[in-house]
């Protein structure tokens, strides 16, 4: 197919084209009429992701004999296992990949390609930290401290506060590198841990003049603060490891593996995270190299944070069709703008672990400051950017500033709990991002937040939400580890049947699950015949009855699937019983064949430093937002009233309370709210796991004083008929929390009058 190029603006064009298309289709003209067209209205046809060399990637798990009359080994990476090969010819290089996939002693082999990956960035912006620096009008590190809007950025003040700031802590930039001579840049820079894996030399310097992408990922993550000098990253103190990769054509599949192995694998881990802001466009690029690559690195300690990609509307646009992003060993950013909502580019999808501020971009919206190429003439600020200093931009965004944030909190987390990895970032990211967007409904978020059985909260759009450096790292003190990873697989399960053409039902099949440990992901591998597989989508239930979408149909005229997806919408659920899983085909007239399927669960949990007590609390005929509750909870010695122990702490989203403490032995544990009667749950014995107990609260105590009598109805009754924002209106007589005193709060109180609750 020929590809067709438009500019932005499609105007009347577009419009046009989608007449013609919805003529071909009314007249039944050829499919392959109407794919063409399908395919010029939204997603040009792709450049490939890579070139063939006639070298060939090998990972040996034994001598070198099997490569004999292969070709002459080149070269080693840091890993002396995987060697780079030189053959004869392309033909042959794709021959021995073929031959040696299946020989024993040959964990995998692939083509040495020279890849064409781009960075996830575009020109947005980011001055000084604080507003109307240098000049008026400047809005500052919003994405760090938003003034403007609070709550709306990484949350890194109470981690400073906290004197948190990166120290010790090594990072690696894999990117186009970055200027070590940098002024913001040059404290935190670690020449011992720097390399340029296409120049082959320790100094990771940008090499072009159009090099300029990874200084600003770096002054995301790490600019010194505190130096009086342009801006501060996320984690003012971290050490910054330039890894530099050419995005110019040179680059290779072996480099960039090199890169994700390199001082984070094998006898010398000193790289403790990596921050990749950079992909592929296309969907189903097989890349398992580098997928390899990164599991290889994750199973030594390394975190592994990748930006979730630019290609929103376009084939690509689902991050769980790209291998390297929806790995579980890997942390997948998307973008937030500065007002809230997803940026009008990110990628989303079931594999997204966190939301983080980015660039806008567009009507308005703000971009991000950061480190810049110190002269006018190169870099962002080569005629593009009105920023006065020169060493500074102010339009930098994309996925690949989102990332970069992202790898700064985690910087500062691992800082505070050294033994941090993915698994455990994971989780702690799902127990401390906060919600954005909350009312957000729309397709790519797979209908917007949803709340799984365990209580987590999950969209396609956001992850697990905004990633927040004060909550994460205060929580990755309550933790001493996790316990073993488990897994359990299906198996190959044959299905061989042809998919409804568009048809919403589709094709169902189920498989169970034994284990009965917490969810940690859920990967399902497809493989499907079909003539245009963008018209596909794939849906996942759970025993407990979540549902999440796998992916999403899509503009993409390619053919077939057989690829292995992954979701964190179950996270924590009890993965045992009968799972269901849907196929189904939503556009006509191209059809397929639903091939076979194998599920993959993985599990596991934290393990708490101390005690933790899990209280479950509902509230008699309250509906409002949970989170908004607080609950104050009390350890008393048992058969008393003395407590040893109080905590004032808001509800979680799903009305778990959950409290730390070093307590061991036999306690009883009283809660309170607001408007609820105290209730004591005695004789609990704390230890060193999580105890969970179950609160049912009496509510309609609107005066806190533990009794329902006649004066809380005096208090509803004076604010009856109002709503809890106007004035006269006391709010704690809201007691179903729906924003208006009425006939609900009425019955509520009837309902508990006259009841005390217990001392």
């Amino acid at each position: 197919m020929t590809a067709h190029h438009f500019p932005t603006r499609l105007g009347s064009a577009v419009l046009g084209l989608a007449v013609l298309t919805a003529v071909a289709v009314a007249q039944g003209i050829d499919p392959e009429v109407r794919r063409t067209l399908k395919g010029i209205l939204v997603d040009p046809t792709p450049a490939p992701a890579w070139i063939p060399t006639r070298n060939i990637l090998v990972r040996l798990n034994g001598g070198d004999a099997v490569l004999m009359g292969r070709g002459r080994i080149v070269r080693r990476l840091v890993d002396p296992r995987w060697v780079v090969v030189e053959t004869r010819s392309l033909a042959a290089a794709a021959e021995a990949v073929q031959v040696l996939r299946g020989s024993p002693g040959v964990v995998g082999a692939w083509n040495d390609a020279i890849t064409l990956a781009t960075p996830d960035g575009f020109a947005p912006n980011d001055p000084y930290f604080y507003p109307n620096a240098p000049t008026a009008g400047w809005p500052g590190q919003w994405y760090l401290a938003n003034s403007a809007t609070p709550g709306l950025d990484l949350g890194v003040a109470g981690a400073w506060a906290r004197d948190l700031t990166g120290q010790g802590v090594t990072l690696g930039i894999v990117d186009d590198g970055f200027e070590t001579g940098h002024p913001d840049l040059a404290p935190n820079f670690s020449a011992t841990d720097s390399y340029d894996f296409y120049r082959r030399q320790p100094d990771p310097n940008p090499f072009y003049s159009n090099d300029f992408h990874g200084i600003a990922v770096a002054g995301i993550v790490g600019g010194r603060g505190g130096n009086g000098v342009g801006i501060s990253g996320a984690a003012p103190g971290v050490n910054l490891a330039g890894l530099r990769l050419d995005f110019r054509g040179r680059g290779t599949v072996s480099q960039t593996v090199e890169a994700t192995l390199y001082r984070s694998s094998g006898a010398t881990t000193t790289i403790a995270i990596k921050n990749h802001s950079y992909g592929y466009s296309s969907a189903y690029v097989e890349a398992s190299a580098l997928a390899g690559a990164m599991v290889e690195s994750a199973g030594f300690g390394t975190i592994h944070v990748r930006s979730a990609g630019n290609t929103r509307g376009g084939s690509g646009e689902d991050a769980n069709k790209h291998a390297e992003r929806n790995l579980p060993e890997v942390i997948t950013v998307s973008g937030l703008t500065n007002l809230g909502r997803y940026a009008s580019y990110s990628n989303f999808g079931a594999c997204v672990t966190v939301c983080s501020p980015t660039g806008g971009l567009a009507n308005g919206l703000l971009d991000q400051i950061t480190t810049d190429r110190m002269t006018e003439q190169f870099g962002y600020n080569g005629g593009n950017d009105a920023f006065p200093d020169a060493s500074y931009t102010s339009i930098f965004g994309g996925t690949s500033g989102a990332a970069p944030g992202v790898s700064g909190v985690l910087a500062l987390a691992k800082q505070t709990q050294p033994a941090l990895n993915s698994r455990w970032a994971k989780h702690l990211l799902a127990l401390t991002s906060q919600i954005v967007d909350p009312y957000d409904a729309s397709t790519t978020s797979d209908g917007g937040w949803q709340t799984n059985a365990a209580g987590y909260r999950f969209s396609q759009n956001y992850g697990f939400g905004l990633a927040n450096a004060d909550r994460l790292t205060d929580w990755a003190t309550r933790f001493t580890g996790l316990t073993p990873l488990g897994t359990e697989s299906t198996g190959v399960i044959r299905v061989d049947t042809n998919i409804p053409d568009n048809a919403l039902t589709g094709l169902t099949r189920t498989f169970t699950i034994q284990s009965s440990e917490p969810l940690e992901e859920v990967q399902i591998a497809l493989d499907i015949t079909h003539s245009y597989r963008g018209d596909l989508e794939a849906y996942l239930t759970s025993p407990s009855g979540t549902t999440g979408r796998l992916i999403l149909r899509s503009l993409d005229s390619g053919d077939n699937i057989l690829w292995t997806f992954m979701s964190h919408a179950f996270w924590g659920e009890n993965p045992s019983g009968t799972w269901t899983l849907r196929v189904r085909d939503v556009a006509a007239p191209d059809a397929g064949r639903w091939n076979s399927f194998s599920a993959t669960v993985r599990t596991g949990r934290l393990e708490p430093a101390a005690g933790r007590i899990d209280a479950d609390i509902t509230l008699a005929g309250f509906a409002g937002p949970r989170e908004q509750i607080f609950a104050t909870i009390e350890v008393r010695n048992p058969g008393t009233l003395v407590a040893v122990e109080q905590r004032s702490l808001t509800l979680e989203s799903s009305g778990t309370l959950r409290v730390f403490t070093a307590r061991r032995g036999i306690f009883d544990i009283a809660v309170k709210t607001p408007t609820g009667l105290r209730r004591r749950v005695s004789g609990i014995l704390l230890g060193p796991g999580a105890v969970p107990i179950t609160v049912a609260l009496d509510n309609g105590d609107i005066d806190d004083d533990n009794d329902v009598d006649h004066r809380d109805m005096d208090l509803l009754i004076a604010s009856f008929g109002l709503g809890t924002g106007q004035p006269g209106a006391d709010p704690r007589t809201d007691v179903d929390g729906n924003g208006l005193v009425d006939s609900d709060d009425f019955d509520i109180v009837v309902q508990a009058y006259g009841r005390t609750g217990d001392p």
